[in-house]
């Protein structure tokens, strides 16, 4: 399953963390947050201070990339979920910190 991360605060950076620890079946396409460029919230999921270093190789090759070891995954700061490039991902489902979209037709545009 291919999804997309809405929001980069508490939530968000634990849903990127338990995926890649717990080695889930799921490829993480897609992560959008308003506030804060790649760097920082590569910077961030780095150093978080409740849960400690986490050793996962993230930095921000550019400006739209975050890397999490050697997955490359697009980073966006759109403010509506409509502007987000769902359909040219395949997202087939998201997560906000205000509920989950998991809607293939919202995905698909």
């Amino acid at each position: 399953m291919r999804i997309a991360i809405n929001g980069l605060g508490r939530i968000g950076k634990l849903v990127i963390r338990a995926f890649v620890d717990e080695g889930l079946d799921a490829d993480i396409v897609l992560l959008n947050d308003v506030a804060g460029d790649a760097a920082a919230h590569a910077h961030l999921l780095a150093f978080d201070t409740v849960h400690g270093r986490w050793d996962a190789g993230l930095s921000a090759p550019d400006a739209d990339t975050i890397a999490i070891g050697s997955r490359r995954v697009r980073f966006t700061q759109q403010a509506a979920l409509v502007d987000l490039p769902l359909a040219v991902l395949g997202g087939d489902a998201g997560d906000d910190p205000v509920g989950p979209v998991s809607n293939r037709a919202f995905a698909s545009g």
